[in-house]
C-alpha cells in the first residue's frame, strides 16, 4: 500500500478495516486467512492507564476481525483469524521481549491472553522494539512457507518516546515489506510522537492523525469500551501497494 494523506477525518478502526478490505479483497472478507499481531510497549513512559487502553483497543480489534472472519482452527477453519500478542521492552541494556500469548487460535484463548495482559502494568526501563519484530519475522517466515497467500497485520502500540526503534532495520526488512504484511503504529494520548511512529512503519514521511474514535456506524458500535475517552489516537501506516483512500 502506498499511503496517501487522508483529506477527511476517519476513525482509527475505520482506517484499519478499510486497509483490511484492501488486503483481503471486499469479496473475501468472510473467508479471509489473516494473522493479527499486537505488539505492546511496556516501557515506563506509557503508564498503566494508557497501557490498559492499548489492551482494550486490541481486544476491540480482535473481536471485530473474529466476527468478520471466524477464528482459526486447524481442523475446521483453515482461514479465519490467528492472534499473537506480546509486550516489548528491556531492563537496562539487555533486550527482552515479554510474551503474553505466543499464539491463539480461538476466541477464548485470545481473550484470556489479552485479559491477562490487561492486569499487568509497564515495568520495563527502555523501549526495545527490534526483538519483538524478530519474533514476528520468525512467525511470518513460517507462515509464508506454509501459506504464502495468508495476510498479516502488525499493530505496534507505543507513544514513540524512545528512539530505539531500529528504523533502518524495519525500513529495509524484506519480510516486513512483503505485500501481504501491513504494519501500523498506534499512539495513544496527545503527546504521541508522530514522527517516531512513522519511523516504526519504515516510512518517515507519512502520517495520519485523528480524534478519539466515536463509533457512529453500527458496524463498529460497542467495539471499544473507551470509545469516548478524551485521549486522542494517532495512527501511522506503512508504505505499500494500494492507496487506502481508494480502498474505502
Amino acid at each position: 500500500f502506498r499511503f496517501h494523506k487522508m483529506t477527511k477525518t476517519v476513525t482509527t478502526l475505520v482506517l484499519i478495516f478499510c486497509t483490511f478490505a484492501a488486503v483481503v479483497g471486499q469479496q473475501q472478507r468472510l473467508d479471509a486467512a489473516i494473522d493479527l499481531y499486537h505488539l505492546f510497549d511496556r516501557s515506563n513512559s506509557i503508564g498503566a492507564i494508557l497501557y490498559r487502553r492499548h489492551i482494550m483497543f486490541a481486544q476491540g480489534i480482535s473481536d471485530r476481525f473474529g466476527n468478520l472472519t471466524g477464528y482459526y482452527d486447524e481442523l475446521t477453519n483453515g482461514n479465519g483469524i490467528r492472534v499473537t500478542s506480546m509486550g516489548f521492552g528491556c531492563r537496562g541494556n539487555k533486550d527482552k521481549s515479554i510474551f503474553f500469548t505466543d499464539k491463539a487460535g480461538n476466541y477464548e484463548a485470545i481473550k484470556a491472553g489479552l485479559d491477562d495482559a490487561y492486569e499487568r502494568v509497564p515495568n520495563l526501563k527502555e523501549t526495545c522494539l527490534i526483538p519483538s519484530f524478530e519474533k514476528v519475522e520468525t512467525r511470518l517466515n513460517a507462515t509464508k512457507n506454509l501459506d504464502p497467500e495468508r495476510k498479516s497485520l502488525v499493530l505496534v502500540y507505543t507513544d514513540g518516546e524512545s528512539g530505539d526503534f531500529g528504523t533502518d532495520y524495519i525500513k529495509d526488512n524484506p519480510i516486513l515489506r512483503n505485500p501481504n504484511v501491513k504494519v501500523f503504529a498506534i499512539g495513544t494520548g496527545p503527546n504521541s510522537k508522530l514522527d517516531r511512529l512513522a519511523f516504526i512503519t519504515g516510512n518517515p514521511n507519512t502520517t495520519y492523525s485523528g480524534p478519539a474514535p466515536r463509533f457512529q456506524d453500527e458496524l463498529f458500535e460497542d467495539s471499544l469500551p473507551f470509545a469516548t475517552a478524551s485521549a486522542d489516537y494517532s495512527i501511522v501506516e506503512r508504505e505499500g501497494k494500494t492507496p487506502i483512500s481508494q480502498a474505502c
